[in-house]
Order: C-alpha cells, then structure tokens, then sequence
C-alpha cells in the first residue's frame, strides 16, 4: 500500500495551494514478460525469452499449425510478418525492446504473448 500526496500548484499564491493524499493499493505485482492466454486460445511456448536472434514456437497440441505469425512494437506498429508454418522466426533483424506476438492458427485460433528482444 503506498501513499501518494499531490501538491496543486496551479494556484496563482501559494497560500491558496491545497493537498490531497491518495491511497492506492497494488494487488497484482506480476513482474516480467510472459505469455498471455485467453480462454479459446491455443497453448502455445514461444522461446527463449529474452531472445537475440531466433524464436521457437511449439504447440501443447503438435497437430496445430500457424497461419500467420505476427510481430509489434510497443506502439502497435506492424514489425514483422510471416504467413505459413514456421517453428522458428528469425527476428534478428529487429531492434532491442520490447514486442507483442500474434499467432493465429490454421483452424482461426488466435494466440497471444510479449517477448524482449535482446
């Protein structure tokens, strides 16, 4: 729990600034870049993470295949798009950061998570 005080210093004298405390409360304190699931998404294990230069994906189900494999920035600009089955994506090419996946499988199930890119 942490306590947050605000000073509004808008207020033209300063014998007419105010002060408000805030609490705030941190339930989920889930630190790192993991993977995302969704009720009708497939399981899917993206690797190594962080990553230089080459992404594996691998399926719980080995019959599921990828459609279209897709790569954004923070930002949510396209960086990187590759339709066909792969089991290794080269993102050697991209640069250093953080990135969010996009998997949608043969059968239209889509699959979801975040990598750093080293």
């Amino acid at each position: 729990m942490y306590v947050v005080t605000l000073t509004d210093t808008s207020i033209k004298y300063s014998c007419q600034s105010r002060e408000d405390t805030v609490w705030v409360v941190v339930r989920d304190c889930t630190v790192g870049i993991g993977q995302q699931s969704a009720v009708n998404s497939p399981q899917i294990k993206i690797y190594p993470n962080p990553v230089q230069h080459t992404l594996y994906v691998e399926f719980a189900d080995p019959a599921i295949r990828i459609a279209t494999f897709e790569v954004f920035d923070i930002h949510g600009r396209l960086h990187y798009r590759q339709a066909g089955d792969a089991q290794q994506i080269n993102i050697g090419t991209l640069p250093q950061g953080i990135y969010f996946y996009k998997v949608i499988t043969t059968n239209n199930q889509v699959a979801r998570g975040k990598f750093v890119k080293q």
